[in-house]
């Protein structure tokens, strides 16, 4: 196996609604992400992931689907009360 660092790009989708952040939760990680991109299985873990975002006017309503169990608003407060926090969240 390779130490050879791979650049990963994504994108994250950055949704605000009356002062809270739309988050999707993964059962897989345990923890509350921007809905976007990640890395899939079979990667290994040499890949740095380097995320642009976007922000967003979201008029609709999101559902969960595929590995997302949860679509959720929170607010800052709320997601520090969470069991884990995911450091792109908090930036």
């Amino acid at each position: 196996m390779s130490n050879e660092i791979i650049a990963l790009h994504t994108a994250g989708l950055v949704v605000i609604k009356e002062g809270k952040l739309l988050l999707a939760f993964s059962s897989n990680k345990n923890a509350w992400y921007l809905p976007g991109g990640k890395i899939d299985s079979g990667e290994n873990k040499n890949i740095l992931m380097e995320r642009d975002c976007f922000i967003y006017d979201l008029t609709k309503k999101i559902e969960a689907s595929n590995e997302i169990d949860e679509v959720g608003y929170l607010d800052l407060e709320t997601y520090l009360k969470e069991p884990a926090q995911v450091s792109g969240v908090l930036i």
